[in-house]
């Protein structure tokens, strides 16, 4: 069985990540799902082979849905629909704990566990709370259950520093004697680099031959800043007694007959009438337990017949209206029912807890009808002093008389005629939309009307000085290359061709403006003069969500394009003298060719994907055939450069997807070592002025 911890980070955000794991994971652990009580139903529309249940950081005091900020936090579980049958749900823990237990050989007690960050000053009496919770929890199941804890500790509990937080989990794992194995990093920083370990999962040294595999996971689709960490663990069902008598067992009577609401002189009577009818001789064991099933049978026919019938899934109505007083009511109301649920549920009428969760329970009816009312007595107050031309006063009280009925259509009358049964309806709709489909009569202008004369007076008179609105649109024609306009005036082209007309000739002007424009910049000597409308240059393309490969796109654009700010840059355009000496090497001017290839401070940074880059390169080009010398600096910075004059798609496909994704990679790395030298030399700097 795989079990798959994960920090999702909204899971509305994670279909491609879900379909992409759909294969490889029986269970998921999830942390920070970013839904609300009222959307915790959510949950089994992620995939449709998943189903699951959730906790919300509203839980315990939902929020109405008009009133729902940003997503944040939250708990849940999802499960493979095959699975459903062996799980069910654990009522343990606060609303940063969800567990389930799964029947096996042992059971197994699974925890998504998300604990709070150390942000808040009162984070470490949280984090106590879900500890004393987690005690309880496993306990209870200590002897009888397997326990698996995964999730989000928000805390290094291997490798991290000494603090609090951390003696508080690791002793809560050395009284329970649980383990977890290092995974790695598993937390994103903004930055783009994996900053710390803050993800595990837990399990029982007594249990740890069941334990197959921990390991963590790099996902293309996950667009979360956590990794998630994948669980491979043993799981044995327990045998099934699959004998051919086996199979002749009935399905059992479970619900609890509540004895004083039944007539028991007619169940009784029921059960003697059946008995009677039933002939039943024993002669051997078969028979008896034939017998047993017979009556056993009978019992549960009588209690089904005379045992009042549930109310189990009928949902109460959600209440209409809410406001302060309403919300206090509920609250009240909620405080007096667990007194009275906790003091023995007491029925009789003196008992001071049953008087107070009545007299709470008709305050709240109080509230809810005094709203209701004063909205009424509201509307139509509006009413009276709405205006007559008050469309939108009339339409939404039509809307709120019609209610749910407020989209159907009870009548349709389409050019006069009147539809009134839902064939008619039907059919008037298709009259309706079939006319709409048909070509319609050409409204356009003819030569005798006073209109086409102007325009033709205007074109032919007017001269280029003249501020003529069809001057402007003549020069505007002429712009585009579109010359003797008067021609369209007699000859009109279509809609359809008149719109391709123009889009090709716009789009001509300016690709021809923009390419032409690019030549004369310096900075873009590394740039294939190649562009087109509506497409996007593959250097500043990716072809996943992942947040690694995003951030390193705009320090790639920068090289690409020469806005790069080197030292030699400074020198170059500062008023002051700026020496162009690299910083980090003090050996010569700070260039692209010295940033990307000789610079010895950044070396460790460049070695291994320079080696790579050119072997790639190498073989890349050679499959197309290129037989040009290459410049090094080119192929770092743009590899695109040498497609341009490739009709084969191939090779481009090729070197967006492999050489592409090293190119941006070592630029990136270089990048953020040049800076991190950079601060540190600037740190230095500071302390010996100070000194």
């Amino acid at each position: 069985m795989n079990i798959l911890s994960f920090n999702c980070k909204n899971i509305l955000t994670c279909g491609p990540f879900f379909m992409e794991m759909k294969e490889d994971v029986d269970i998921y652990l999830l942390q920070e799902h970013w839904l609300f009580d009222c959307q915790l139903n959510m949950l089994n529309e992620i995939h449709s082979k998943y189903i699951g249940i959730g906790k919300s950081v509203d839980t315990d005091d939902p929020l109405p849905p008009i009133q729902m900020p940003r997503g944040y936090g939250g708990v849940a579980i999802l499960w493979r629909k095959e699975l459903d049958h062996l799980i069910s749900t654990v009522k343990a823990g606060n609303s940063r704990i969800q567990c389930i237990e799964i029947e096996g050989d042992p059971n197994i007690i699974i925890i998504s566990l998300y604990l709070p960050c150390k942000g808040p000053t009162n984070s470490t009496q949280e984090l106590l709370e879900c500890i004393d919770q987690l005690n309880e929890i496993v306990c209870t199941y200590l002897n009888t259950h397997q326990i698996i804890i995964g999730g989000d500790f928000n805390e290094d509990i291997i490798n991290g520093a000494s603090s609090q937080r951390k003696k508080c989990i690791n002793d809560f794992m050395q009284d329970h004697e649980l383990s977890s194995k290092e995974t790695g990093l598993t937390f994103i920083h903004s930055n783009g680099k994996d900053s710390t370990a803050i993800d595990f999962i837990l399990y029982q040294n007594k249990y740890s031959e069941n334990i197959i595999d921990i390991k963590k996971l790099n996902v293309t689709s996950n667009v979360s800043d956590h990794y998630p960490i994948l669980l491979s663990v043993l799981h044995h069902q327990k045998k099934l007694n699959t004998s051919g008598k086996s199979k002749t067992s009935t399905k059992t009577f479970n619900k609890r007959i509540k004895w004083d609401k039944i007539d028991t002189g007619k169940y009784a009577s029921l059960i003697s009438t059946e008995i009677s009818s039933t002939r039943c001789q024993i002669q051997n064991r078969e028979d008896i337990a034939s017998g047993f099933s017979t009556l056993n049978n009978i019992i549960s026919k009588a209690s089904k017949v005379f045992a009042p019938k549930s109310n189990k899934g009928k949902k109460k109505p959600k209440l209409q209206v809410m406001n302060e007083e309403i919300r206090k009511a509920i609250s009240n109301k909620k405080t007096a029912f667990y007194n009275w649920k906790n003091n023995g549920s007491i029925n009789d009428q003196h008992n001071y807890y049953l008087k107070q969760k009545k007299l709470t329970t008709y305050e709240l009816r109080k509230q809810c009808r005094l709203e209701i009312a004063l909205r009424r007595i509201n509307e139509r107050q509006k009413l009276i002093e709405s205006k007559v031309s008050d469309t939108k006063t009339f339409f939404r009280m039509i809307r709120n008389q019609r209610g749910k009925m407020s989209k159907h259509i009870d009548e349709l009358n389409v050019d006069g005629q009147i539809y009134n049964s839902d064939n008619q309806i039907i059919n008037g709709w298709h009259i309706h939309f079939e006319e709409l489909a048909k070509k319609s009569v050409n409204t356009k202008s003819e030569k005798t009307s006073n209109e086409w004369r102007i325009a033709e007076r205007q074109l032919k008179l007017k001269s280029f000085n003249s501020n003529s609105w069809f001057i402007d649109i003549k020069k505007i024609c002429l712009l585009y290359n579109i010359e003797n306009i008067e021609k369209y005036l007699d000859n009109p082209l279509t809609k359809s061709k008149w719109k391709s007309f123009i889009d090709n000739k716009v789009q001509s002007y300016w690709t021809n403006k923009i390419l032409d424009d690019s030549k004369m910049f310096s900075t873009l000597q590394y740039m294939n003069c190649q562009y087109t409308i509506g497409k996007i240059h593959p250097l500043i393309t990716t072809k996943t969500a992942n947040n690694r490969d995003i951030v390193r796109i705009p320090s790639r654009t920068k090289i690409a394009t020469g806005t790069y700010i080197f030292q030699s840059n400074r020198a170059s355009f500062n008023k002051n003298k700026v020496n162009p000496t690299c910083k980090l090497c003090n050996k010569s001017p700070e260039t692209l060719s010295h940033f990307l290839l000789t610079c010895e401070s950044l070396e460790m940074a460049r070695k291994r994907s320079v080696d790579i880059i050119i072997d790639m390169g190498s073989e890349l080009l050679a499959k197309s055939y290129f037989v040009e010398e290459v410049d090094l600096i080119q192929l770092i910075v743009n590899p695109f450069y040498y497609t341009v004059n490739k009709c084969n798609n191939e090779i481009v496909q090729n070197i967006a997807g492999q050489l592409e994704r090293v190119c941006r990679q070592l630029i990136y790395n270089l990048h953020m070592k040049r800076y991190d030298l950079l601060i540190k030399q600037q740190k230095c700097e500071k302390k010996n002025n100070l000194s």
